[in-house]
């Protein structure tokens, strides 16, 4: 890559950093019975089978022996395959494992059918039942009678939800992500969210907020989130973000003409120095600032989503506001 191309790519990697929300998401993990349960019986079979054999894994050099004659499965190769609610899809993955591993879904909303294990290779359909959460499931591997274990992130639960809300002091809430997909990267997924709050029957919002609704590998698919708030920005800032969420790709960037790029800088750049302009602007009356923070200052989300559709939760804003009690409905994005 040329030095030129170089300095391109990090000057837009610069402003695009500068322009990243600050949100988090925090997913409760799921009561997962059946991998419990299943998990359970496996490890009464290992016992058993050691007691059987005399190895006792609390001695060490029994334990050597143990894991000696019955050495952890190894994943190679495993690649995250999407799967909607109530959707299929083929899962594989490349490794050594011993005969009579056993392989187990860490997630209830997950079926594993028809397991195969053959030239180094587990192959399954995974199976989501209706009404999932967005969220990451990993496949967990077994050995027989050490029960070493190896995994990997295999499924992700591609769900995306709008919420239509009522808070608790009359104002209207409308959560929808900016897209109809999530942009996953191996196995780690987000969506930009924008809130817009209208007052009693109004049809033009009073404020927007935005957030990121990101997913990491540990949180399964469920109902509950957790989601901070920011800005969305108008004027120059608006226009900005709009530039930073088709600026997400860098292999979509360097894919442009030197003069579509040439364009997107110039443009990026002297909305930078408006944008900046506009902030000076701003801090340059803080009391106006506080105000509005008090009147609004709206900055963290808590939603739980109910199998029929219901939606509740919580949002915390400025002083004058405090917390409000949110009550809706859900609908998931086809």
């Amino acid at each position: 890559m040329s030095r030129d191309r170089m300095t391109l790519v990090t000057r837009v990697a610069t402003v695009v950093l500068a322009l990243a929300l600050v949100a988090g998401l925090v997913r409760a993990a799921s009561t997962n019975k059946k991998y419990t349960e299943a998990l359970g019986a496996l490890r009464k079979q290992w016992a058993a089978e050691q007691q059987k054999r005399g190895l006792d894994p609390l001695d060490t050099k029994s334990r050597a022996k143990l894991y000696e004659e019955n050495p952890s499965p190894e994943v190679k190769l495993c690649r995250v395959v999407d799967v909607q609610p109530d959707g299929s899809a083929v899962v594989q993955i490349s490794g050594r494992f011993p005969e009579g591993t056993a392989f187990l879904a860490d997630n209830d909303a997950v079926d594993l059918v028809n397991p195969t294990v053959a030239n180094g290779q587990f192959k399954a359909t995974v199976k989501v039942a209706p009404g999932q959460g967005p969220g990451f499931v990993s496949i967990h591997a077994y050995a027989p009678v050490s029960g070493a274990h190896a995994q990997c992130t295999a499924v992700f639960v591609n769900t995306l939800y709008t919420y239509d809300l009522r808070a608790g002091n009359g104002w209207t809430i409308k959560v929808a992500p900016d897209g109809k997909a999530y942009t996953r990267k191996d196995t780690n997924a987000s969506v930009p969210y924008h809130v817009t709050f209208y007052k009693g029957a109004e049809s033009k919002p009073f404020e927007t907020m935005s957030g990121t609704f990101s997913l990491s590998p540990g949180y399964g698919p469920g109902a509950d989130m957790s989601v901070s708030l920011n800005p969305a920005g108008s004027g120059a800032m608006g226009e900005l973000m709009k530039i930073q969420q088709k600026m997400q790709d860098p292999e979509a960037f360097m894919k442009m003409s030197d003069k579509e790029r040439d364009e997107v800088m110039a443009r990026m750049e002297a909305l930078t120095e408006k944008m900046m302009k506009e902030q000076q602007a701003a801090i340059a009356d803080p009391a106006a600032m506080q105000r509005r923070e008090d009147e609004f200052g709206c900055r963290h989300m808590t939603l739980t989503t109910s199998a029929d559709g219901t939606a509740s939760g919580s949002m915390s804003c400025g002083k004058n506001v405090g917390s409000l009690k949110l009550t809706g409905s859900a609908r998931a994005v086809r």
